[in-house]
């Protein structure tokens, strides 16, 4: 998971870059635009509010942040949309959801493939990782700031326990429409 410090630094940096930045009127303040598609209670939603009440305290509220959760600002899609033309500044989202833009990117939410937290940043800091980043930058205008390790790969059943491959036998299973978890449910059987 990442740190409050570091994603607090993200933030802040991402609230100074002055093109991606929309300025409320002749006013000092500078207004950034978070939306989720997750509820206000998750973990990546908590943490964009309290790193936007300790920039506020910190700029003498010149920097404020507001927080658009659970799809107030539309679907996935159309806050990508929003980010492409700025009405929008901040929004998380995981890495496949991007790869119709930039297909490598999304290699980075395949099951499997971050041993832990660690192992995630080393590989976001690699050049291969910034690379995929500059093509996010390049085809959609938009950055990735920083990434959130969730774990590993999990199946959550309402009905049944699922403890070996023999468990899915006859087991429906809805996916994200993205092709990194077709090719996964498609392996799973």
């Amino acid at each position: 998971m990442i740190s409050r410090r570091r994603f607090t630094a993200a933030a802040a940096a991402t609230m100074a870059a002055g093109p991606f930045v929309r300025r409320a009127g002749a006013q000092t303040k500078t207004i950034v635009r978070y939306g989720d598609v997750l509820p206000a209670n998750y973990p990546s939603v908590v943490a964009l509010e309290a790193a936007g009440k300790e920039i506020a305290a910190k700029t003498g509220g010149r920097l404020e942040m507001q927080v658009f959760p659970a799809s107030q600002l539309g679907t996935q899609r159309d806050m990508i949309e929003a980010l492409g033309s700025n009405a929008l500044q901040l929004y998380t989202d995981g890495a496949a959801t991007f790869g119709s833009w930039v297909p490598a990117i999304s290699v980075l939410e395949a099951p499997y493939v971050w041993r832990d937290a660690a192992h995630m940043a080393k590989g976001m800091a690699s050049a291969d990782g910034r690379n995929l980043s500059d093509a996010l930058v390049k085809t959609r205008g938009m950055r990735i700031l920083d990434t959130i390790y969730y774990g590993t790969r999990q199946l959550t059943t309402a009905s049944k326990p699922v403890k070996e491959p023999k468990d899915m036998v006859g087991f429906k299973l809805r996916v994200p429409p993205v092709d990194v978890f077709n090719a996964m449910a498609e392996a799973w059987g």
